[in-house]
């Protein structure tokens, strides 16, 4: 059975509809329809290999912005720890400096009331001193 068409590559009935004008009807070529199916097919085979390039380039930049950011949380983390074992020390000798005259008693009062201070502070400017550069820190990391 022949297919017809009035324009090339669009199949159409052979019945016109009666309150259209007759069209030149076309007959349509069956190679050229493959052509635009495999045409077709490659467009698509195509596009599915940049979608999985895209995802693999995501998940790769993914994981290198996990890595970043790991290895500075663990840097921070030693550099705290390795922090509090010198502000462990100095207090220590702090203590030890002031009992020479005022006693061991106020000498640890002292220092206590020093950490006090520095926790009211640290608690009044957290924003500026620990909000603000760990958000720059991290945004810098994964916007980057």
């Amino acid at each position: 059975m022949k297919q017809y068409s009035s324009l090339p590559g669009f199949p159409c009935a052979i019945f016109s509809n009666p309150l259209l004008p007759p069209q030149k009807l076309i007959p349509i070529n069956p190679h050229k329809m493959s052509e635009e199916k495999s045409q077709f097919k490659q467009f698509i085979d195509e596009g599915k290999d940049y979608i999985k390039f895209r995802l693999e380039y995501g998940k790769l930049t993914l994981t290198e912005k996990l890595v970043m950011l790991l290895s500075s949380l663990a840097v921070g983390l030693i550099c705290v720890f390795l922090g509090v074992l010198v502000i462990f020390f100095l207090s220590v000798s702090a203590m030890d400096w002031i009992a020479l005259y005022l006693g061991h008693a106020w000498a640890a009062l002292i220092i206590c009331g020093a950490y006090i201070l520095l926790i009211i502070l640290l608690i009044a400017l957290r924003k500026p001193l620990v909000v603000n550069p760990m958000s720059r820190l991290i945004s810098r990391i994964i916007l980057k």
